[in-house]
Parts: structure tokens; C-alpha cells; sequence
């Protein structure tokens, strides 16, 4: 809600008249402002849409500011193969750069390049460690803390 809509309503639940000093008005006024709010919201159930879902629990949906286009629902869904595409280019970036650092880098400095190059942070860097053990195209020493380039992770892609 921005600034300005936040006044108008504190100004109709407070009464139309009021100004920034305060008012006189009876302490029943903001109760029967939210009345009659509160009736208008169940005869227009339309005025505010829920989410759905099971996550949602029936939150109101975000407003949209007048003049701005609705989001698409496609817009919102995350498409897989695109997020296979930025994952594929994530994991070869990073072999890559690995490479570029001598074969050998520390786990920080990984995080910190995977997170401001690929937007990959906390648990899918996670991730994305795990499979390169696995796969065993890195080795990592926890007592050094380094990670290190196998002859297989060199290998092009």
C-alpha cells in the first residue's frame, strides 16, 4: 500500500472531516468506519482476491498500483527449462572460472563468484558443490579449505 493510501484510509476510518489535529469525534466513529469496510469486503468478495493454494491460506493478493499492467500468471511460474539452461551455464561458468583461478580456489571465494556472476547462493551452491564431488570433477580438503580441479573437471564441456 503506498503512503498515500495509507492516509486516505486512516482518514475514512477516522472520519471524512478529520484533519492532523485530532478530532472530537466519538470512540464508536473508527468502529463503524470498520463495519461498514468490513460489510462492503463480504458483499464484494471480487474486491479482493485470494491466493490459492495450500501455502497461501488465503492471503489477499498484492495490490497492483492503478495504471500498472496485471503480472501474467506465466510470468510468476518458473519455467524448467530455462532454470536447466541457467544451471547448465552455472555449473560449466564455474568450471571455468575455477580453471581461470589455477585449478584451485577457496570455498568462499567460489560462493561469493557463484552468488554475484549466477545468483547462486546458500543451498543450491550446496548443490551445486555436491554434484561436482560427486561427479568428481573437484576434490575439496576441509582442513584447507580449498577446492581443486580434478583432471576430469578440466576435461572441456
Amino acid at each position: 500500500m503506498t503512503p498515500f493510501r495509507i492516509r486516505e484510509r486512516l482518514r475514512s476510518l477516522l472520519g471524512a472531516g478529520s484533519s492532523s489535529a485530532p478530532s472530537s469525534a466519538p470512540s464508536s466513529a473508527p468502529s463503524a468506519a470498520l463495519a461498514r469496510e468490513r460489510d462492503r469486503e463480504e458483499a464484494a468478495p471480487e474486491a479482493l482476491p485470494r491466493e490459492r493454494g495450500p501455502a497461501s491460506e488465503g492471503r489477499p493478493v498484492a495490490e497492483v498500483p492503478e495504471g500498472a499492467a496485471e503480472p501474467s500468471p506465466a510470468a510468476a511460474a518458473p519455467d524448467p527449462a530455462k532454470q536447466a539452461r541457467h544451471w547448465a551455464r552455472t555449473r560449466k561458468g564455474m568450471l571455468k572460472w575455477l580453471a581461470d583461478q589455477g585449478g584451485s580456489a577457496s570455498m568462499k571465494e567460489m560462493h561469493d563468484k557463484a552468488e554475484a556472476k549466477y545468483f547462486v547462493a546458500h543451498r543450491s551452491f550446496s548443490r551445486l558443490m555436491e554434484e561436482f564431488t560427486e561427479e568428481g570433477l573437484v576434490t575439496y580438503s576441509g582442513t584447507t579449505g580449498l577446492v581443486e580441479l580434478t583432471d576430469q573437471g578440466r576435461a572441456p564441456r
